[in-house]
């Protein structure tokens, strides 16, 4: 879940499931300070990068993975001085 303070000053709990097809607006409410157009085109820039998000972070957990196994292998291959 994600936390959001909207305009009335209260936290609000959206499931991250739910946060692609929420608006700003039914998240926030209707704020003087917040420039709605600006503000939902860039809400909506960071919920399109959240696929290319996780696709990233695979693969880094994948190269970070075989990373460490390299790494186990050469020190058990290497041999033991006494």
């Amino acid at each position: 879940s994600t936390h959001y303070q909207n305009s009335e000053n209260y936290l609000r709990t959206v499931p991250n499931s739910q946060i692609n097809r929420l608006s700003p607006l039914a998240i926030f409410g209707n704020t003087p300070f917040l420039n709605m157009p600006e503000f939902t085109i860039d809400f909506s820039d960071a919920n399109n990068l959240e696929p290319l998000f996780v696709a990233v972070e695979q693969l880094r957990s994948g190269v970070d993975d075989t990373q460490m196994l390299a790494g186990s292998e050469a020190y058990h291959a290497a041999p033991i001085q006494k």
